[in-house]
């Protein structure tokens, strides 16, 4: 794999920190002071990712991705079997309005009422932990991205990495996405994924 190996790259690797930052300043971060005192930017490797490509594509949150599909439809035969319960309640209440006195009636209608709120409340919860779930195993699979991002670097001697939307302009020699995906494949193929999700206390 080719990297580009300009002689100075300065002015475009600034160009793109505005662009990400909007923050020239912000280049100081990366300059060292040379023998006599002046600043020197020495830039010799530069390669782009594009992150969210190498986690759409990855086998890591394809499972996760199942795992959610999963159990999303678990839970949902478990909340039909209590809107099935919901809807018979309301028919047999309908049914007894003619027979109840007007306050025993609103009495039974408001608890009915409490129970419907409680259960589309513990659905609302239930998706939310899945959904919290879902980013924090995705999150995890992302630092291990970053991870192979930094030892790939560290092995080819690559300065800087940016991530692909930031760059205007690159050749595609220097995108590593296909080599980290491959990475990540590879290091997460006998990985066990767990949803950590919290239920709702019923």
């Amino acid at each position: 794999m080719r990297y580009m190996q300009p002689a100075s790259v300065f002015k475009s690797f600034a160009l793109a920190l505005w662009l990400m930052t909007g923050m020239p300043t912000a280049v100081s971060a990366q300059t060292a002071s040379s023998e006599n005192g002046e600043l020197n930017f020495t830039i010799t490797q530069l390669a782009v990712i594009d992150i969210g490509d190498v986690l759409r594509q990855s086998e890591a949150v394809a499972k996760v991705r199942a795992l959610l599909d999963e159990k999303r439809q678990e839970i949902q035969q478990q909340f039909a079997a209590k809107e099935r319960e919901l809807f018979d309640r309301e028919k047999e209440l309908k049914s007894q309005k003619s027979i109840l006195s007007d306050d025993a009636y609103r009495n039974q209608v408001a608890i009915f009422q409490a129970d419907v709120a409680e259960v589309q409340k513990q659905i609302q919860a239930t998706r939310q932990s899945l959904d919290n779930a879902f980013r924090e195993m995705q999150d995890q699979i992302r630092n291990i991205v970053l991870e192979l991002v930094t030892e790939f670097s560290t092995e080819n001697n690559i300065d800087v990495v940016l991530n692909r939307q930031s760059a205007l302009i690159f050749r595609n020699q220097l995108d590593i996405s296909q080599t980290i995906l491959e990475k990540l494949n590879e290091r997460t193929q006998n990985a066990r994924f767990e949803l950590d999700e919290k239920q709702p206390q019923q």
